[in-house]
């Protein structure tokens, strides 16, 4: 306090009482603060498998029983405050003074009827008021100079891209700060929508008077309107109230300037279909989720790991555990947003084959081929993490069903022509043969499965038995041993199988002239993305020399006894835990997930040298990659027990797995069905290029097909748009919210103050548009 006193100027008409400092607790924060009202009482536990279960992984096989039906956690945090400032004498009176200010909850007689209460810090500070960062953050800005909005500046700079700089500084302070990125998130996505709703005030003054006499039950009645529309229903009374209308159009429009709303992905929608009815229906439908809290380059850019650069690294070695890893994505979003942007820039430039810079497409095309367009948004997931919709037209693919229709009954070859192309971009196979692999119970020499209909209970969410954990669903058995077996058991069994005794593998060597060529290769990419600050000899010379050591070889652990007994350690607990038929386990506690090979593969980025790996130890790598991150887990997740038009009941999952087999494929009612044999009924379709590269969880849809697919092209441009926040009550929040802005003129008038109709309507569309945005949940990379 000394320091801010005497050097930053927020501080200088800061009082300190030294008594008063050191009879307060050694706590950050004194008790009766902070008022936290727990609506269930939960475990912890519980509410970390419901987030984990929004990501494809369920927790305990009794989540979902009636016990947990409803067992979420509603948190409030009340910040208290004061109408004056209070200078007390000591902590005592510091608390009594806030004891008359928290809100106090009394239960409604009528509990049917929720009561809503909007509370605001206006009292506090301003939030958009110069220097309201360098008072909240001191500690970044100590000498109360250089924050975002700082008006002395002899050269304007924007707000945006001042913070955009501050947090991709070397010394992290400003990333790794926990709230510093928050607020600044919050403040420009609330300042673009405070700006929009100003504006459309200002371009419509005949809107003013309207929606200054618009009343609670005229709101009332526009909503519930609304409503009704929203839900497909129309009203059964007509409401004609314009001014009504008028102002919720003006602020779903301003709302979709703030960052993360739900009117935001709305206003995106319309661009979808917009698209689309330019170049016809989309071909794809592409979900890709870069795997950013779980690879080496995190803990690279976030600081867990101290190299000079990635092939520095030796494997292992100096490779984080999980539960680091997702520390350091945790405390450094702007690690994991620069990881997630530049995997989506790479996919967008080189598989799908699109230039952004120019926004057209590349004329050597991508991985789907030759596009015309794509349509993508990034959405959140439960455990924080980012991935993205894609919506991709193909050129030379039906721009309508009727004209698939045409081609279909013309050419007698297009069918074959769409099935080839299918299998060029996505399989469902893995490409070890799972039926080759001994039985593990007779070890017959000439392997010989028999598929059994899956039950129907592997459709539905697993329960415990009397207190037992459930088992994988049987679904095939020896020819000659009659031993029962899972799919999952055939997957673990060929992996072993084809697993390399010794890793990583000896590659072969190199010539000189071979190593100067991927030199030359490496200097020229470092110059491209250095641009001046290239400086070609201190770059070349440790580059050369790590580079050249990482092509040789010589920092593989071939050698390093310790770890091929780790390795040896890893296959025979592997070995042991492959059962006929395994009993439940988290998927984050399976042995095949925590293999020290899987993790190696799934963490290390795409080097050179996987090119040089022999062709049957890139088939174990593209089967090891994708048994954990392209299969649906056998024990489902909450997400797949959603009412759907697919599955006769909730209970059952909704995705259809475990996936019926096919011997040939071909081209269904609504959907292209792709070869699938025994064993592969829980595999997610992929492509091995994507998997091999990128190393993350990925989903490709060929949408071409007859009528019946239009429906299939119509929600895939609706949930590539999808609300992220589920908003309970939007009636009666918006209404409260109304209520209180009523009261606030009420109150502003009896003091003598007399508002414009342009002011009260401005302030009632300002004040809906902050009230219906303010409640979301928006991931920390994003």
């Amino acid at each position: 306090l000394q320091f801010y006193k005497s050097n930053n100027r927020f501080y200088a008409d800061v009082s300190i009482d030294g008594d008063l400092i050191a009879s307060l607790p050694v706590e950050d924060v004194l008790d009766g603060i902070i008022d936290e009202a727990l609506g269930v009482d939960e475990k912890a536990s519980a509410v970390d498998n419901e987030q984990a279960a929004v990501n494809g992984f369920s927790g305990d096989p009794d989540e979902g029983s009636s016990e947990h039906e409803c067992a979420y956690v509603e948190r409030s945090v009340l910040f208290t405050q004061t109408a004056s400032d209070m200078a007390p004498v000591n902590e005592k009176a510091v608390l009594e003074s806030i004891k008359s200010k928290i809100h106090l909850r009394t239960p409604r007689a009528d509990p049917a009827v929720p009561d809503f209460n909007v509370h605001t810090s206006n009292k506090i500070s301003n939030y958009f008021e110069a220097g309201i960062d360098a008072r909240m953050f001191p500690h970044l800005f100590p000498f109360g100079r250089g924050y975002t909005n700082e008006r002395g500046r002899r050269v304007p700079v924007s707000k945006l891209q001042c913070c955009r700089l501050y947090c991709s500084l070397s010394s992290r302070r400003f990333a790794q700060d926990r709230y510093f990125v928050m607020v600044s998130f919050d403040r420009f996505g609330l300042d673009r929508g405070f700006i929009n709703s100003n504006f459309s005030t200002k371009v419509r003054p005949s809107m003013h008077t309207p929606v200054a006499k618009i009343s609670h039950d005229d709101m009332r009645k526009g909503l519930e309107n609304q409503d009704s529309r929203r839900f497909g229903r129309t009203p059964k009374n007509k409401f004609v109230n314009k001014a009504v209308g008028a102002l919720l159009r003006s602020v779903e429009c301003s709302s979709s300037f703030v960052w993360g709303s739900n009117a935001e992905r709305r206003m995106h929608r319309r661009e979808a279909f917009a698209t689309a009815d330019r170049f016809g229906q989309p071909s794809l439908f592409v979900t890709i989720t870069p795997n950013v809290d779980g690879t080496i380059t995190l803990a690279y850019l976030a600081g867990g790991i101290q190299v000079k650069s990635l092939f520095d690294v030796q494997y292992l070695k100096h490779m984080p555990d999980k539960a680091t890893m997702q520390q350091l994505a945790m405390n450094d979003n702007m690690a994991s947003a620069t990881i997630f942007d530049r995997s989506i820039e790479a996919f967008i430039k080189v598989v799908v084959g699109f230039d952004k810079s120019t926004g057209r497409p590349r004329k050597t095309g991508g991985l789907f081929g030759h596009v015309k367009a794509y349509f993508g948004m990034v959405e959140t997931q439960g455990r924080g993490t980012l991935h993205l919709h894609l919506l991709v037209w193909v050129h030379g693919a039906p721009r309508s069903t009727s004209e698939y229709e045409a081609r279909f009954q013309t050419d007698l070859n297009y069918e074959a022509m769409v099935l080839k192309y299918s299998e060029g971009i996505v399989s469902n196979s893995l490409p070890i043969d799972l039926l080759q692999t001994r039985c593990k119970t007779c070890e017959h020499a000439d392997p010989k499965y028999e598929a059994l209909d899956p039950p129907l209970t592997a459709f539905e969410k697993p329960r415990r038995s009397e207190g037992v954990l459930p088992k994988e669903p049987i679904m095939a058995k020896c020819g000659h041993c009659n031993t029962m077996v899972s799919s999952q058991h055939l997957v673990r069994q060929a992996l072993l199988h084809s697993r390399p005794k010794v890793w990583p593998v000896e590659l072969p060597k190199l010539s000189q002239s071979a190593i100067d060529k991927y030199l030359d290769e490496e200097a020229a990419f470092l110059k491209s993305t250095a641009g001046k600050k290239y400086d070609p000899e201190r770059a070349h010379d440790h580059m050369r020399s790590s580079f050249q050591a990482y092509l040789e070889g010589t920092v593989h652990m071939e050698s390093n006894v310790d770890y091929q007994e780790l390795l040896a350690g890893a296959r025979a607990n592997l070995e042991e835990s492959n059962t006929a038929s395994n009993t439940y386990v988290a998927p984050d506690k399976d042995p095949f997930c925590l293999d020290p090979i899987y993790r190696e593969l799934s963490s290390m980025p795409f080097g050179p040298n996987e090119t040089r790996l022999p062709d049957e130890t890139v088939l174990f790598v593209i089967a090891t990659l994708a048994s954990v991150l392209q299969v649906h887990w056998w024990s489902h997740c909450a997400s797949c027990f959603k009412q759907s038009r697919n599955t006769r009941a909730a209970q059952m999952c909704r995705y259809l797995f475990p996936r019926a087999r096919v011997e040939v494929g071909r081209i269904g009612t609504s959907a292209i069905l792709l070869v699938r044999k025994l064993g592969e009924e829980y595999i997610n379709g992929y492509s091995d290029v994507i998997l091999r590269a990128f190393k993350c969880n990925h989903d490709i849809q060929i949408m071409i097909g007859g009528a019946e697919m239009a429906e299939r092209i119509y929600y895939a441009c609706k949930y590539t748009t999808k609300d992220q926040q589920k908003v309970e009550c939007r009636t009666a929040l918006a209404l409260a919210a109304f209520d209180t802005r009523i009261q606030r003129e009420l109150s502003t008038a009896e003091s003598g103050e007399a508002l414009s109709d342009e002011v009260k309507c401005r302030r009632r569309l300002a004040s809906h548009m902050f009230n219906m945005t303010r409640k979301q949940e928006v991931a920390g990379p994003l």
